[in-house]
């Protein structure tokens, strides 16, 4: 596990704008990418009621962040 945060934190490191994408209520995986790497995400978009994630979902969740 620790590789794929070197790997994803040079990956990671000169991107403009992070959004993380998760299926759970705790945004886990963008607190374990800040805190392995260093690296905060910009905005996540978290769904938790076991139904998968739509495409315009994550388009909407994105553009009104965005504004």
């Amino acid at each position: 596990v620790l590789e794929l945060f070197d790997v994803a934190g040079s990956a990671l490191a000169g991107a403009e704008r992070l959004i993380c994408v998760e299926q759970n209520s705790t945004a886990q995986f963008a607190g374990l990418l800040r805190q392995e790497t260093g690296i905060a995400v910009a905005q996540t978009v978290l769904k938790y009621d076991g139904r998968p994630f739509y495409p315009l979902e994550i388009a909407n969740a994105v553009s009104k962040e965005g504004r």
